[in-house]
């Protein structure tokens, strides 16, 4: 068991180091590229190329806080705040985020199913699935392709499901495993919340269902 509890973190520091080479690659290219061209570029190429460090900077900052709270799920230590909360309002603030984020090389598209109305629950730990689940779905579909998301509404549940036409994923996978920094918070919390994520069969791409336990119901 501790060997095993070895690999996994060799595993996710691996993971990590490798999500953060491709942020860091962009700055030292555009800061090398500033200092080499600043003398013969436009105040518009200076502009473009300092847009894309502020992008990545953005990037790496958000990555640091997913490895923050993966930290405190792991340690036990996550805060837990349920409230009244309008789901569909927060999937659609996160998806309008993502879709600024992606620039338009992908299509996203949303349906909501289930009854209309506030849900209690913990609004920062749904939109921290809804990023990362959403943006594992960008980073692995082809430009041009569509993420698919669904937020289904029950009694005692809501349910996130996102879909991709990307490289997709062995039905068998251990999603205990580190395989993005995306996934491995979505697993984490899960295992936290007493959420359940599961990987639903599909013909191409992958397809991830994220089910969420609701603390009870608040009147709209």
């Amino acid at each position: 068991k501790e060997r095993e509890v070895v690999e996994l973190k060799s595993r996710f520091v691996a993971m990590v180091s490798h999500e953060f080479r491709t942020p860091l690659s962009v700055i030292q290219s555009s800061a090398e590229m500033l200092q080499a061209y600043w003398e013969r570029w436009d105040e518009a190429k200076r502009r473009t190329h300092f847009a894309r460090v502020l992008d990545a900077v953005r990037t790496m900052s958000t990555m640091l806080e997913e490895v923050l709270v993966i930290g405190r799920a792991n340690a036990g230590a996550l805060s837990f705040k349920p409230a009244p909360t309008d789901v569909a309002a927060v999937c659609g603030e996160q998806i309008e985020l993502l879709r600024q984020v992606d620039d338009e090389r992908h299509r996203i598209s949303v349906s909501y199913e289930g009854r209309a109305g506030l849900s209690t629950l913990d609004a920062s730990l749904l939109q921290h699935v809804l990023r990362n689940l959403i943006s594992n779905a960008l980073e692995y579909s082809p430009d041009g392709g569509e993420v698919r998301v669904l937020v289904a509404r029950h009694d005692e549940r809501v349910d996130v499901e996102v879909a991709d036409d990307g490289i997709g994923l062995p039905a068998a996978v251990n999603l205990d495993s580190p395989r993005s920094l995306g996934l491995t918070l979505a697993t984490q919390l899960a295992e936290q919340l007493g959420a359940e994520l599961q990987i639903v069969p599909q013909p191409r791409g992958a397809c991830l269902r994220w089910e969420f336990p609701l603390i009870q119901e608040a009147t709209a």
